[in-house]
């Protein structure tokens, strides 16, 4: 669609942030109300209007939404081939260190820690610690959630421009604390210390480094004109989800000269950042961003998204945070729509309710008009993903899981982990990943044969030794198959054969053996199978990074395999969170 046509569609709250944009906007945009259409047109009237797409500046906190705005704004400009900064606060921030690099005595290509990264790299200062020195947290340094605990911690310090030097100087002036208080924030400290000390030796800088860093460089006064220079337009999206020190980057790159137009947009109830020091209130009407720049406040209330009642419902909330569009918010759906609240025992007759009211509406729904496609379940954590996902199935409801947060549990990944722990393993624990191998659908060896393989299996006849039997070209007794199962089955052998072999080779090169076992899922790199071989490939590849900067070796399958069912569900969970980067 054209700009012109875009413009057009606009309503008058719309059309009024465009016509009225000047010094500094403050618009709250409440969901729903078309604010990333707002925004693309924002940007497409001002290239209109001669202003340049290099010189103007988009942040966003997620990759998607950068990727979603930066396509729709080359919608109306295909041909514009200037430099695009439509990109998330941490990808800018690289950008320009990598530019400055020197103000800041750091290295040009420095190494991002993902949130991946720090865990392992907080597990390994963890687990180097003694127990004995920790008198508050000695019996808890070793488990994972403590670790993330002292993350999230280091995170809120850092967030708020808190250095290790710092965080010293507060405990010794804060005369408030018990004994007790005092002594674990000595060891928070320690463990801060201990953190950006082996940041800095193996060469990462974290997400809230880019930040802190980027502010030192826009302290320089002569970078900092640079930069005003170069942009005349600064666009935030989710400003909500800012945090002191971002605020700290937004002011420094405006400056006090009103030449450099900026527009913040977000709900301040739509926070979903406050545990990492995130303050929606900055763009509440009595914020800092209003109060410090004079900002003209546009409300956005027009819901293009939520039935009457929905937004009915959530009004009466008891949110934290007060809105400009604080019972403005109104429905452009003729549909009523409905709310309805169900008291449950626990969260498994939670996940039955919701499967057979899902299936009502599919069923008996008015005249039938609802397709899966139709619904969305929102849930608070993975555990419940799998309740509702099997009452789901039991009902014969087709569903699909939003995002790549499972793949550790496709049967692709299922598949190359077993070989791993067959690399690394013996005895009762090789055959039964053996045996998991050998009948995943990956390897497309015809199942009812597997299974009569797998009956023949004794305490004297393991899958091992069939596997033996097999390559020798011993068939006799075996259950007789076509030739190309027989190929497939001693193709499979044969891999066994060379992954008993090299435990003392390193991870990536085991890896790499196994990528090439299963190449034919990759040739379709957009497809699910692939997606998930590629996370996997991810994964170890993460992992062989930061064991072989803080061990100055690479990795061996065994140094993975201990805690390897535990490291791949925690990947699995930042993915999301990666797309920030």
């Amino acid at each position: 669609m054209s700009l012109q046509e875009d413009i057009k569609r606009l309503n008058e709250q719309q059309s009024a942030i465009i016509k009225k944009f000047g010094k500094s906007s403050l618009i709250i945009a409440g969901p729903g109300t078309g604010k990333t259409r707002t925004i693309s047109v924002l940007i497409g009237d001002l290239l209109h209007k001669n202003v340049r797409l290099k010189e103007i500046l988009a942040l966003t906190f997620s990759d998607k939404a950068a990727l979603e705005l930066r396509s729709r704004v080359l919608e109306y400009y295909p041909h514009s081939f200037d430099q695009c900064w439509i990109s998330t606060f941490h990808s800018f921030c690289a950008r320009i260190l990598r530019e400055q690099y020197h103000l800041v005595q750091i290295k040009p290509d420095f190494k991002l820690l993902t949130g991946f990264k720090e865990a392992l790299l907080m597990n390994g200062i963890c687990q180097r610690q003694q127990p004995e020195a920790f008198a508050e947290f000695g019996k808890v340094l070793h488990r994972r959630g403590f670790q993330q605990e002292v993350l999230t911690f280091i995170s809120l310090l850092k967030s708020n421009l808190v250095s290790p030097d710092e965080f010293t100087k507060v405990l010794e002036r804060c005369a408030e604390l018990t004994p007790r208080a005092r002594a674990r924030m000595r060891e928070l400290l320690t463990l801060f210390k201990l953190y950006e000390r082996e940041r800095d030796n193996t060469g990462y800088l974290d997400f809230r480094d880019l930040i802190s860093l980027t502010i030192k460089v826009l302290q320089n006064q002569q970078t900092a004109e640079l930069y005003r220079r170069k942009f005349r337009v600064i666009l935030v999206d989710e400003f909500q989800d800012t945090d002191p020190a971002q605020f700290l980057l937004l002011s420094l790159l405006k400056g006090d000269d009103d030449s450099v137009k900026t527009a913040v947009i977000g709900d301040p109830r739509q926070s979903i950042y406050r545990f990492r020091g995130a303050d929606p209130g900055m763009m509440t009407p009595k914020g800092q961003f209003k109060q410090k720049y004079q900002a003209k406040v546009f409300p956005l209330a027009l819901n293009y998204r939520s039935a009457t009642s929905i937004i009915t419902a959530a009004a009466r909330l008891n949110w934290r945070e007060k809105s400009d569009t604080d019972g403005l918010l109104k429905a452009c759906s003729e549909e009523t729509g409905f709310v309805k609240v169900y008291k449950v025992r626990d969260e498994l007759e939670e996940a039955r309710l919701i499967g057979r009211k899902i299936a009502s509406l599919l069923i008996y729904g008015e005249n039938r008009r609802y397709q899966p496609s139709d619904l969305a379940i929102l849930v608070r954590n993975n555990y419940q993903i799998d309740l509702i996902a099997e009452c789901l199935q039991a009902l014969h409801i087709p569903f699909a899981i939003a995002g790549d947060m499972k793949f550790f549990r496709s049967e692709e990944v299922i598949a190359l982990a077993s070989l791993l722990k067959v690399a690394s393993t013996s005895g009762s624990e090789q055959c039964i990943a053996l045996q998991r191998a050998f009948a995943s659908p990956v390897f497309a060896i015809k199942p009812l044969w597997v299974q009569a393989v797998f009956s023949l299996l004794t305490p004297t006849f393991t899958i091992k030794t069939f596997f033996e039997r097999l390559t020798d070209n011993q068939l006799e007794d075996l259950p007789e198959a076509d030739p190309e199962t027989l190929v497939k089955a001693v193709s499979f052998a044969e891999t066994v054969r060379i992954l008993e072999n090299c435990g003392e080779e390193p991870l990536t090169v085991v890896f790499a053996r196994l990528l090439l076992v299963v190449s034919g899922l990759l040739k379709d790199p957009s497809s699910e199978p692939a997606r998930n071989v590629l996370h996997f490939r991810g994964m170890i590849s993460d992992y062989c990074e930061l064991f072989q900067a803080q061990h100055a070796r690479p990795p061996k399958v065994a140094d993975l395999m201990p805690e390897f069912d535990e490291w791949l569900t925690y990947y699995a969970s930042t993915l999301e969170q990666n797309s920030e980067t």
